[in-house]
């Protein structure tokens, strides 16, 4: 993600472009092979620093937008709710328009990532697409229904209320809700455990409630491999 150095969508565009096709071998100088496959995200971030960005805890990779490179079959870590689960699980949850979630994603370079073998060096990016997740386009109203619909599901999980049955929406919950959250996933987005392990795993503290909100670890957006398929499919 970027720090020191500043950059936008736009410029970053046409250097992912021109990286797409070129076996890691060739595209990468600096490619530790046990690295990048003990590290999912090590793709992406070679893939930044390519651009000229520098690594950092910043809220987005670029100014306006993020990079998104993963295999298509895979769900992809979007964003972790930790800091603002109350936003979340309440009975009047922050609209999706107003929500961090949404300023995440609203823009958003995807570069699919293809594994031909298990050697990294002849891996490579199969495309790299543009998508935009703003007001009147498709994704943006899935998303929104699903960012709803997860909200109500956490809601009723953490209250002890009945689950709501939602057409194509799947919990781990049973019937009632048991005061923790649990992985709810809609079409296009889920919500699910997303932690370090072992002794390093925290369960997530709501501030209104004065209690742990999960069991043992720590949540987070994620995209399904769904959303990746219908970007692949419908954004060349």
């Amino acid at each position: 993600m970027l720090n020191n150095i500043s950059m936008k969508l736009y410029e970053a565009y046409p250097i992912c472009k021109q990286s797409v096709n070129i076996p890691f071998e060739k595209l990468f100088s600096n490619l530790n092979k046990d690295e990048i496959i003990r590290n999912k995200g090590k793709a992406g971030q070679l893939m930044e620093n390519l651009c000229g960005l520098k690594l950092s805890n910043a809220t987005r990779d670029f100014e306006d937008g993020e990079l998104k490179t993963s295999e298509l079959k895979e769900s992809t870590a979007i964003t972790m709710i930790t800091s603002w689960i109350d936003e979340i699980i309440h009975e009047n949850p922050i609209a999706f328009e107003k929500s961090r979630l949404l300023k995440k994603i609203k823009h958003i370079i995807f570069m699919p990532l293809e594994k031909p073998s298990s050697n990294p060096l002849e891996w490579y990016f199969k495309n790299c697409t543009y998508i935009p997740i703003t007001k009147g386009t498709k994704l943006y109203e899935q998303i929104e229904n699903d960012y709803n619909n997860i909200c109500i599901l956490s809601h009723e999980q953490i209250y002890k209320k009945k689950i709501s049955h939602v057409p194509n929406f799947k919990t781990t919950s049973k019937s009632f809700g048991d005061g923790f959250l649990h992985t709810t996933s809609g079409k296009f987005i889920q919500i699910r455990t997303k932690d370090a392990g072992g002794n390093k795993s925290k369960p997530i503290f709501s501030k209104k409630l004065k209690r742990n909100v999960t069991k043992v670890s720590r949540m987070a957006f994620y995209f399904l491999a769904s959303f990746k398929y219908y970007v692949d499919e419908n954004f060349k």
